[in-house]
């Protein structure tokens, strides 16, 4: 196994270990809490919506993927970003952006070699309309969100995970505060 394959992956299971240290290290605010959790907020509702898109190709062309190679990595974006607002630590900071930085070109490049590979004229002809991650403000190709392929993708688990990071920050900041 390469260097890339094994960050595709582990990529989870460091960010999870990650995560822990995050929120050791975090020392949250009432203002970075309530940004922080908008700003993850919709990156989890972002990344909710591309998953309704994904089709067994594994090459959605329309919705999200109409403004972007990479939607669901620019959702993990919002969501790290919202974490780190959140964790109001420049450590927490500089963990989120070394590990992004790390692991998620690594696989955006991965998967733009594969759809290359597997559709050749069709994926060239996709990729000059569309930004490489971040989405391209324009009008979306529509296309038929499905319920079943969200539900599959388990994406919904996102949406617990940023509960959850929320909930121990808003713990962090009642037991700093000394409330009750």
């Amino acid at each position: 196994m390469n260097l890339a394959e094994w960050m595709q992956k582990y990529r989870s299971n460091v960010g999870n270990i990650l995560l822990v240290v995050v929120l050791i290290l975090a020392t949250p605010d009432a203002v970075s809490i309530t940004i922080g959790f908008f700003v993850l907020l919709s990156g989890a509702l972002f990344r909710a919506w591309c998953a309704g898109y994904i089709s067994d190709d594994d090459f959605p062309r329309v919705g999200p993927y109409s403004l972007s190679r990479n939607p669901m990595a620019f959702g993990n974006l919002l969501i790290g970003i919202g974490v780190a607002v959140g964790g109001n630590n420049l450590y927490v900071f500089l963990i989120f952006i070394v590990y992004y930085l790390a692991f998620f070109p690594v696989s955006m490049i991965r998967r733009q070699r594969k759809l290359k590979d597997k559709y050749g004229k069709d994926y060239e002809v996709w990729k000059k309309r569309t930004n490489v991650f971040v989405p391209r403000i324009k009008k979306i190709v529509p296309g038929e969100y499905n319920i079943s392929s969200y539900m599959k993708s388990k994406e919904y688990r996102v949406i617990y995970f940023s509960l959850f990071v929320i909930a121990v920050l808003v713990f962090k900041f009642i037991r700093s505060a000394g409330m009750p």
